[in-house]
């Protein structure tokens, strides 16, 4: 449909890979210090094709933020650029839709994404695009394969995954990659969430508490991934069954 030139892989990998290189490396004799993985890629997606409204070629390209890694001190950063992407932004949803022939059906926290840990980490986001107009979606996420790593006793994050007309029998996770599409086609972009930071039981059940109203966690991870029990009707941490939770899972 359109033509699309070759893209860089080696040196796009390379670039992005090199500072979670350097901090794992680093993790070994200063964990206290330095952070755990984050989501670990820019998570791009690029939509081209012609604008039936306008009969004019468009492309819109947007980076989605992903999970910070956990530290020593405190959780990390939910939703946030790569680190290799201090100074960028990505484009809001109005944008998206009144510049060529899409719909975001969903823009979200990726909830459950965060690995676990005594600081947790950041979570990644969702963004669900369905195409009004035949359209090529090029796909710039690299790092598909392998979890955010974590520190210590924390859990990895989950990775970033892209799927394909979700929901149909077409559904499919892909990686770096182009798609065409038909009107109607859709793909969703899932990043990675920030990998956790030491033991997931000593975290203050409080704070699992808050994440779990917001949205961040899920109550069932509030009790298989950190051994706490909330009491949705209230919405206060269950202190005894809790503790009997975290006794039985040590």
């Amino acid at each position: 449909m359109h033509a699309v030139p070759p893209m860089p892989t080696f040196t796009l990998w390379t670039g992005l890979l090199a500072p979670e290189v350097i901090t794992k490396a680093l993790a070994q004799g200063i964990p206290d210090i330095v952070p755990a993985c984050s989501g670990g890629d820019v998570c791009d997606i690029m939509n081209l094709g012609v604008n039936p409204r306008t009969g004019a070629p468009w492309l819109e390209a947007t980076n989605d933020a992903v999970g910070l890694g956990a530290h020593g001190v405190g959780d990390g950063d939910d939703g946030e650029m790569h680190i290799t992407e201090p100074g960028c932004r990505n484009n809001p949803v109005e944008l998206l839709e009144a510049k060529g022939p899409q719909i975001i059906d969903r823009y979200c926290f990726r909830q459950d994404s965060a690995g676990a840990g005594k600081f947790r980490g950041g979570v990644g986001v969702e963004r669900a695009y369905r195409f009004l107009a035949p359209t090529t979606s090029i796909v710039i996420n690299y790092k598909t394969r392998t979890r955010p790593w974590s520190i210590g006793e924390g859990k990895p994050g989950l990775n970033n995954t892209v799927i394909l007309y979700p929901g149909t029998d077409q559904e499919r996770n892909v990686g770096n990659s182009t798609t065409q599409f038909e009107a109607g086609g859709a793909i969703t972009n899932l990043t990675g969430g920030g990998g956790g930071w030491g033991n997931p039981f000593e975290r203050d059940p409080n704070a699992v508490l808050s994440d779990v109203k917001e949205g961040y966690v899920s109550e069932g991870a509030a009790l298989q991934e950190y051994g706490v029990v909330i009491n949705t009707k209230n919405w206060t941490v269950d202190e005894a069954a809790t503790a009997n939770a975290r006794a039985g899972g040590k």
